[in-house]
């Protein structure tokens, strides 16, 4: 355990390898005045000896092999020794190349990731003038018309961004609107004046990356990821609103892409349509009821596929998820697996919202290894929970409270394996409150250093509305 600690010490921190340099160095001095410079006292002596070993043995016959024998031992334990320290010195030396080649690399990476993602921003701005004209529009059509009175008409108008990636079938990165006019004239003599929406006052900034990764790259990307948002009327106003969920599929190639793209797709059939019907009472109890069905969806799907592929004598699979419902300032956070939600707070830093159901996570726990243990332990990568292996599965619930210019983080362990959180937190911190930035940076990070596994990135943003 203790050599654990020490190689992750030494591999994450270039204190660690500071240190390791000077006691290679403090070594290398000390063994040099013990041995009366370079080369060794034994070596030159050994030189100067088995020349003359013919006359000696002639001398003292076998009196001459103990001493021999001891100057052998010795000069081969000093080659041992100075072998070490010249293999450290290499080894250390190498190390140390590759961490300025890694940071060179890293940091051109980083200024054309910015560059990608300033335009992504430009993009995302443009796009939500786009929207705040058309809801600016349909609020002078709503006042226009003010004065005039229906027998019995409730017109209710709702603007929505979608975007979801491609692993479900859905509209792409579209604008909809959603009107709804219900009218009964010969049964009601009550009228009601038009109701109006006004524009609200947050925004939710979204980034959002997905990738195979560098090691499977040539191999389908078992995550999934869905990232819908969108506003509501609620008080008179519009509220920011939306469903984000991560997927890391498990059971070879294709059966893992298939199980987090049902686990994906049925939590957006569970809730989508329910949350634009509802209304503003008992909110809180509906929201995690929606969570929690859409979770059950989606076990249900894919063990029933999991049934399906036993009669066929195909493979298991299974997925893990973690997935957000944002309701202006509030977030419903469920997860199951190793795939997390954290939440960066200006002032707070990053804080892990969800708890890994691994088997590292729970030493951790119980204390038998360090939290910094977990990235390097053989067994790092079993889960004791996820999605698919029975009937009905436990999965984690929270309600989280959220202040505006707070952030949260979905991702799978391709992300959190590859950039330790410390960093995270720096690549947040430094382009806070750029949503797309952020992802664009996370991605390039966990692929610039690895890249062992599917990587997948939603990034959340609570800001006010310009």
């Amino acid at each position: 355990m203790m050599m654990g600690q020490l190689k992750t010490v030494y591999a994450d921190h270039w204190w660690g390898r500071l240190t390791l340099c000077g006691a290679l160095l403090l070594s290398a001095i000390i063994l040099y005045r013990l041995d009366d410079g370079f080369p060794p006292w034994a070596w030159r002596f050994s030189l100067e000896v088995f020349p003359q070993l013919p006359s000696l043995w002639a001398v003292r016959g076998s009196n001459v092999l103990l001493p021999l024998v001891g100057l052998l031992l010795l000069s081969f334990l000093l080659f041992v020794l100075w072998s070490t320290l010249f293999v450290a010195f290499g080894r250390v030396t190498l190390d140390w190349w590759h961490y300025l080649k890694e940071k060179q690399s890293f940091s051109q990476d980083m200024r054309e990731a910015e560059e990608l993602a300033q335009q992504m921003v430009t993009m995302q701005l443009q796009r939500t003038a786009e929207i705040e004209s058309h809801t600016d529009s349909v609020k002078t059509a709503a006042q226009l018309q003010g004065n005039s009175r229906y027998n019995r008409s409730v017109v209710d108008t709702v603007g929505a961004t979608l975007c979801a990636l491609p692993v479900i079938d859905i509209e792409q990165c579209d604008t909809l609107t959603v009107g709804k006019t219900t009218s009964d004239e010969a049964d009601e003599q009550q009228t009601l004046e038009l109701q109006t929406v006004q524009r609200g006052v947050l925004q939710l900034l979204v980034g959002v990356e997905t990738d195979p990764g560098i090691a499977r790259k040539n191999a389908p990307n078992e995550d999934s990821v869905l990232a819908l948002e969108g506003t509501r009327p609620f008080g008179g106003e519009l509220q920011p609103v939306g469903l984000f969920v991560v997927a890391d599929g498990m059971g070879g190639h294709a059966h893992g892409q298939e199980a987090s793209q049902l686990a994906v797709q049925a939590i957006h059939e569970a809730i989508v349509p329910t949350l634009q019907r509802a209304t503003e009472e008992n909110e809180d109890q509906l929201f995690a009821e929606l969570l929690k069905e859409g979770v059950h969806r989606a076990n249900l799907a894919i063990y029933q596929r999991n049934r399906d592929s036993q009669e066929q004598q195909q493979g298991k699979m299974g997925t893990t998820i973690t997935a957000a419902l944002v309701v202006n300032t509030q977030a419903y956070i469920v997860n199951v697996g190793d795939s997390r939600t954290y939440r960066y707070r200006q002032g707070e830093g990053l804080k892990q919202l969800t708890h890994d159901h691994s088997v590292v996570a729970r030493l951790v726990e119980h204390g038998i290894i360090t939290s910094d243990d977990v990235y390097t332990h053989p067994q790092r990568n079993q889960i004791y929970r996820c999605l698919g292996d029975h009937p009905s599965v436990q999965a984690d619930f929270f309600k989280v409270d959220l202040e505006v210019h707070d952030l949260l983080l979905l991702c799978s362990d391709g992300l959190w394996e590859m950039v330790r959180d410390a960093d995270i937190e720096k690549i947040i911190t430094s382009s806070h409150p750029h949503a797309t930035q952020i992802s664009t940076i996370l991605m390039q990070a966990a692929l610039n250093r690895g890249g062992a596994d599917n990587v997948s990135i939603v990034v959340v943003g609570i800001e006010p509305l310009d």
